[in-house]
């Protein structure tokens, strides 16, 4: 559609964001990569290591479909019950 990015661009400048703001998909990512970068530090078993995965991918769905937010201090205490505040 011709003049589309002109809308888009009015309305991230209506909004207030900058063009530098970051995307959910950018966000995801760089979640991603932190929370496969702390499994690989902790040495973790590739089995152990998919289900942690699994578990927060889990945690992250459940979340998003009910509209509430992701908290790190929640992911913290599902990969590591016994240090909450390790992740």
């Amino acid at each position: 559609m011709k003049g589309l990015k002109n809308v888009s661009e009015y309305f991230v400048a209506f909004i207030g964001a900058d063009e530098d703001k970051a995307t959910s998909r950018d966000m995801t990512r760089t979640f991603v990569g932190a929370l496969r970068d702390y499994l690989k530090s902790k040495e973790y078993e590739a089995d152990e290591v998919s289900r942690l995965e699994q578990t927060v991918y889990n945690y992250c769905e459940d979340k998003r479909t009910s509209k509430e937010p992701v908290t790190i201090e929640a992911i913290s205490a599902l990969i590591n019950p016994e240090d909450t505040e390790e992740f």
